[in-house]
């Protein structure tokens, strides 16, 4: 992969950011790069059969700068937000379907962003979302606990 050869990324489990950080602090990164999860089940395919799509849904690789350093981190993201299919359905009808197809609309609609979950050790993970759809670049981030993600 041409961003950990040649740009110098450390492929780490988590990010170890100088100094300690604590659940609500805000961490300044800056997202360099971000492999898939289709480009990460290509990948593991072409591996052996050991893991499909499904075990690979919405893992990624974030490659970002933090504090001077250069990192990959294995990380989660989804997209989230109120799809316009689902606008036009609560419009039309002031019902939400009880279904929608997983993969059937468009990324468009209200409040849609990408939100990513990065390790950074002891149960603390950094959230960052994107911003009109885009995440490359310096942004804010929040430190959050598992049990604030994994919250229903």
């Amino acid at each position: 992969m041409n961003l950990l050869a040649h740009n110098n990324y450390q492929l780490q489990d988590f990010i170890t950011p100088d100094g300690p950080i604590n659940f609500g602090d805000s961490v300044y990164v800056s997202i360099d790069a971000v492999v898939g999860d289709t480009i990460l089940a290509s990948s593991a395919w072409v591996q052996g059969p050991k893991n499909t799509g499904l075990d690979l849904y919405d893992y990624c690789l974030v490659f970002l700068n933090i504090q001077g350093i250069r990192v990959a981190i294995p990380s989660v993201r989804v997209l989230a937000g109120t799809s316009i299919a689902m606008i036009d359905v609560e419009e039309k009808t002031g019902n939400y379907p009880d279904a929608m197809h997983r993969k059937g609309s468009r990324n468009i609609g209200w409040g849609i962003a990408w939100w990513y979950w990065i390790p950074c050790g002891e149960g603390r993970l950094l959230q960052a979302f994107s911003t009109d759809m885009k995440t490359l670049g310096s942004r804010e981030t929040k430190v959050v606990s598992d049990a604030q993600v994994t919250h229903s």
